[in-house]
């Protein structure tokens, strides 16, 4: 009978729970505090939902029926948790403070729909996609909205599966989208399935609430799950992580993704009463060995504290290459483009590598173009112009002294052979421009070709001799010949940033060059 059903407690130590369930134990949480809000209660006291009553905890969070079904206080707090607004957008009330603009809340819903309501029959679609238009940064952006009926998390055949499992002590079978990228051990045994306890299956439905869902360029889906070590105090923080702008949905990567969460959580006012233990990152991709069609996780990343230096890196490429918004005029259509060479810097530092790493070798998000050379008609490059001065800051302000002596050394021998190329087309009376861009381009060809030490050595060789004189080589070559003996390939990543950072003449502009400034 309905008053003889004990009280039910979930503990942010309760067994089972992931990082992902536990973000969902603070989710709980947030909207329970959003209902308060609501209401008039204080988070603090007993709250009553429904003929229930709830008590928010540091540590855990109780259910009080009341010698009531648990169904009828769950399907009250599901109602207020999940819903949609007057403009048929999923409005989840525990993920903000104040409401961000519909631009951002339209974002915000489709960056949901590549993380927990992915599957087509997550949502009920009410009418076709709407167009509008706001600006952002000075710049005409087209957004679509897509209206909702319902979703999942509004089904009450799954709340009315965590009553039953609170009443009668049943495991819960929950569909993937509730805990993106937790599969059965094996298809063909049912006993390896996914099964929840019911507290795990209601962090699981809450943990849309806890996590924030993040893009990336390539329509990857990326979660970000903060853990909570104080329940009260992460009901606080959470509706602060929510991006509040259409350029603040969108990140380069998952490594940009943890940084800018755990950046926005150091921050002076919450940083003190942030109530998060860490932050783990999940990206979501297609895979081709699953079924389904849908994404799964295949990488994850966590903060474990990023110390101060390090989130003062990551601060200093996203203030250098922000998010831009572009407006395609010719195909009427805006998107968000973001940086490969802040992606490239964001993946080293959140696993904790220098941030130049593997510049030479690294690939944009869809693996076809390279990052250390810039766009250009049938090239493989990656970067475009205004990346550069990304990629300037970053080395005149985040580089030991050993290894901006590495640069300088390149760079010097890069202005005495561009020079000597002037002087050459100045004498000839032709246009040095064409000539820059070649000689840019075989430089980074040489380098990036080189497969082993020697020919590595080889191509800074026949770069210093052609250009001359070098101070720098002179002043620090006790300094720079143990690296090329010992770590040759941190040098030559060092030698492409060089190359890549060294400001273009203006009249070694492409035809990509102008297209982008004029977008």
């Amino acid at each position: 009978m309905a008053n003889l059903i004990a009280d039910f407690e979930i503990g942010i130590v309760h067994p089972g729970l992931s990082p992902v369930l536990r973000a969902g134990l603070g989710g709980l949480a947030c909207s329970i505090r959003a209902y308060t809000r609501a209401t008039g209660q204080n988070i603090t006291e007993p709250i009553i939902v429904g003929p229930g009553t709830i008590a928010v905890e540091s540590k855990s969070i109780r259910f009080f029926w009341n010698g009531h079904s648990p169904l009828d206080t769950l399907l009250k707090l599901f109602h207020v948790s999940f819903q949609i607004d007057n403009n048929g957008i999923i409005d989840l009330p525990g993920t903000y403070n104040q409401k961000p603009g519909i631009e951002a809340i339209s974002t915000l819903q489709d960056n949901l729909r590549t993380t927990f309501l992915q599957h087509g029959k997550s949502v009920q679609p009410l009418g076709a996609r709407t167009t509008h238009s706001v600006e952002i940064d000075d710049v005409p952006f087209l957004f679509d909205i897509q209206k909702y009926s319902a979703y999942n998390h509004q089904k009450a055949e799954f709340i009315e599966a965590i009553a039953t499992s609170i009443e009668k002590q049943k495991p819960v079978k929950l569909p993937g989208w509730a805990n993106p990228g937790a599969v059965s051990k094996h298809p063909a045994f049912a006993d390896t399935d996914v099964s929840y306890d019911a507290a795990s299956a209601l962090c699981a439905l809450f943990a849309i609430v806890g996590c924030v869902s993040l893009r990336s360029s390539s329509k990857t889906g990326i979660i970000i799950a903060p853990e909570p070590y104080d329940l009260r105090l992460f009901a606080e923080t959470r509706p602060l992580l929510t991006p509040t702008t259409v350029k603040g949905c969108f990140v380069s990567g998952p490594g940009d993704a943890i940084l800018s969460i755990s950046t926005a959580i150091r921050l002076d006012d919450i940083s003190a009463r942030s109530g998060v233990k860490n932050v783990r990152a999940y990206v979501l991709k297609l895979l081709p060995w699953v079924q389904g069609g849908q994404k799964t996780r295949c990488a994850a990343y966590t903060s474990d504290k990023y110390t101060a230096e390090e989130l003062d890196i990551y601060d200093e490429i996203a203030r250098s290459l922000p998010n831009k918004p572009v407006y395609n005029e010719k195909e009427k259509i805006s998107y968000i483009r973001t940086s490969a060479f802040r992606a490239l810097v964001c993946e080293n530092l959140a696993e904790r590598r220098p941030w130049y790493s593997n510049f030479a070798t690294a690939k944009n998000a869809s693996g076809d173009r390279f990052i250390h050379r810039f766009r250009e008609k049938n090239n493989l490059g990656a970067l475009y112009s205004f990346e550069q001065k990304g990629i300037i800051n970053m080395i005149q302000h985040q580089m030991t002294e050993n290894e901006k002596l590495v640069v300088d050394m390149i760079q010097e021998a890069m202005r005495h052979r561009f020079a000597q190329i002037f002087r050459e087309s100045k004498e000839m009376h032709s246009a040095s421009g064409p000539r820059l861009k070649r000689e840019r381009e075989r430089v980074t060809l040489a380098l990036s070709g080189s497969r082993t030490r020697s020919s590595f050595m080889r191509a800074v060789s026949q770069l210093i001799s052609k250009a001359g004189p070098n101070k720098t080589l002179e002043k620090g070559l006790d300094r720079i010949f143990p690296m090329l003996s010992h770590d040759w390939q941190t040098v030559k990543d060092l030698a492409l940033l060089a190359v890549a950072g060294y400001p273009r003449a203006k009249n070694e502009e492409t035809e990509e060059t102008k297209e982008e400034q004029a977008q």
